[in-house]
C-alpha cells in the first residue's frame, strides 16, 4: 500500500494545475489563489473541479514531478513543503482507465487524449462480447 500526501495542503495539487509553486503557502493563501486562478470563488468540495482542471492535467504532473525532486535523499517527510505525491496515484488511475479502455470497453469515452502504447501496438480487433465478461472479472 502506497500513501499519497499534499504538504501543506491538498490545494497545492489543485494550484499546480496552474503555477509551480516551490515555496509553502498557508491553507487561506491557497484559497485565493485559486479563486483567482479559477475565476470564481474557490470550494473545497466542489464536484466540478476534475472537469475544470483536467486540462492543465499533465502540467499538474509535471510541476509535482519537479517539486518533488527537490527533496530527494531527504526522508524527514514534514519538512517537505509544499511538495505532493497525489500525481503517483493519479498517474496510476489514468493508466487502469485507459487499459480498461482497452481491454474491455474500446467504445468508453475519454475525457483527456488517449495515448495508449497498448492500443498503439495493437493488431488485433477488440476481443467479442463474451471475451470481455472474463476480463471484466478479472479486473
Amino acid at each position: 500500500m502506497k500513501a499519497a500526501y499534499t504538504n501543506e495542503a491538498f490545494e497545492l495539487w489543485y494550484l499546480l494545475h496552474f503555477n509551480y509553486v516551490d515555496t509553502g503557502v498557508s491553507r487561506e493563501q491557497y484559497q485565493g489563489m485559486l479563486t483567482k486562478l479559477i475565476g470564481k470563488k474557490y470550494k473545497k468540495n466542489d464536484p466540478k473541479m476534475y472537469e475544470k482542471l483536467l486540462k492543465h492535467q499533465q502540467k499538474a504532473i509535471q510541476r509535482a514531478k519537479r517539486l518533488l525532486k527537490c527533496y530527494e535523499g531527504q526522508t524527514n517527510y514534514a519538512d517537505h513543503n509544499p511538495s505532493t505525491t497525489v500525481h503517483e496515484l493519479v498517474e496510476f488511475l489514468n493508466d487502469h482507465v485507459w487499459q480498461f479502455r482497452c481491454q474491455v470497453a474500446p467504445d468508453y469515452p475519454l475525457p483527456y487524449p488517449h495515448n495508449c502504447k497498448q492500443c498503439e501496438e495493437s493488431v488485433q480487433p477488440s476481443p467479442p462480447y463474451h471475451c470481455r465478461r472474463k476480463i471484466k472479472a478479472e479486473l
